[in-house]
């Protein structure tokens, strides 16, 4: 049986949150600088400002994401025949975009809520990026993993609950792409299964279907549109 300790997966929670805390701190000092409030003279100041910062975040993570997944492979599988150097797939203009976007707050006067917005979008494209690092580390294994979401925080959101229920399902690179949901503060992992039974010690598929079940039948319409949504861009 192929099994992942929970330990490695926790740790690797542990360490996403560490470097999310730590470039957020580093973020919100550097934005105490600028005056933000001077949106039409600050703008090109904070795109760039965020494009250093959340480039430097995500690497940092893509090297986390690729040392979880060596392990959890070699913990599995009993092995250590294959060192991933996956990226994420980070698209600068992404962040340029969101950026400019979340500055509409600051023109609207909201300058607090505009540099927490900021500081959440670091966290989102640091979460994004250990999970997309992991499924990019599987697709080049010649091995060719399954993956599942696994929750690893106090609280989960409705459509990671959905993710979750379904367990070692996404594997081609279409399927994986379903799991292709990140939010800010977000402590679920993508988990790569190896073997025809993978497991995660303390993952049951089945107590999370239990869960999506209770959520009622019109909010589990709105969550399998939206998976199917996500499989139609993939």
């Amino acid at each position: 049986m192929a099994r992942v300790p929970r330990a490695t997966v926790d740790a690797f929670t542990r360490g996403i949150n560490g470097l999310s805390q730590q470039a957020r701190d580093m973020l919100a000092a550097r934005l105490a600088q600028i005056d933000i409030a001077d949106v039409s003279a600050s703008a090109p100041e904070v795109v760039a400002v965020m494009e250093e910062y959340c480039g430097a975040a995500v690497r940092n993570v893509e090297a986390l994401a690729n040392r979880f997944y060596r392990m959890a492979r070699m913990q599995a599988l009993g092995v250590d025949n294959y060192d991933p150097d996956a990226s994420s797939g980070r698209v600068p203009e992404a962040t340029e975009e969101a950026t400019r976007a979340i500055l509409q707050r600051a023109v609207d006067g909201d300058v607090d809520g505009c540099i927490e917005q900021l500081l959440q979008r670091i966290d989102y494209e640091i979460k994004r990026g250990a999970g997309t690092t992991v499924i990019n580390a599987g697709m080049s294994d010649p091995i060719k993993p399954r993956y599942a979401r696994v929750p690893t925080g106090a609280e989960t959101c409705e459509f990671c609950i959905m993710l979750a229920s379904r367990g070692f399902v996404y594997h081609s690179e279409t399927s994986a792409g379903m799991l292709n949901h990140w939010h800010a503060n977000c402590d679920c992992r993508v988990v790569p299964g190896f073997g025809k039974n993978p497991q995660v010690d303390g993952y049951d598929p089945d107590e999370w279907y239990a869960m999506y079940e209770d959520l009622g039948t019109q909010e589990r319409q709105r969550l399998i549109r939206e998976r199917k949504k996500l499989a139609n861009n993939s």
